[in-house]
């Protein structure tokens, strides 16, 4: 039997220094699949929790949409019952009453300027009161 037909078990030797020879080769392949890999799962995670968020809100428009139009209901009231309290010292009790029951509950913003208006583009937060 010749030499050159004989398996070794020995790693193979770099021809100058005698050492075994390896190369990163498999070992980088296999850090950058599973890099690979969950990335993915990242971004297919990350998508199906945006999926399931926009299915929740577009479910909950007919709730958000009703609350605006309920605000936009109670602004107009308020506004009315303003200008009512304003004009009538009968109704300015009733009406101060009202505003005061709406300031603490958080349904009414003062403009700190004072022009009397209610709406929410020129609303500032309410000043907390004592108590709360």
């Amino acid at each position: 039997m010749s030499d050159e037909h004989e398996i070794s078990a020995q790693p193979y030797l770099s021809h100058s220094s005698g050492e075994p020879s390896y190369s990163a080769f498999w070992p980088l392949l296999i850090l950058i699949s599973g890099f690979l890999l969950w990335s993915g799962y990242q971004v297919w995670v990350a998508n199906s929790q945006r999926s399931i968020l926009a299915q929740q809100l577009d479910k909950s428009m007919p709730t958000i949409k009703a609350a605006e139009e309920w605000h936009e209901r109670y602004n107009t009231l308020i506004k009315d019952l303003e200008e009512t309290g304003s004009k009538d010292p009968a109704a300015a009790p009733l009406a101060k009453a009202a505003l005061q029951a709406g300031l603490q509950a958080g349904l009414i913003r003062v403009n700190p300027q004072g022009s009397g208006s209610t709406d929410a583009s020129t609303a500032a937060t309410p000043t907390p009161t004592p108590g709360q």
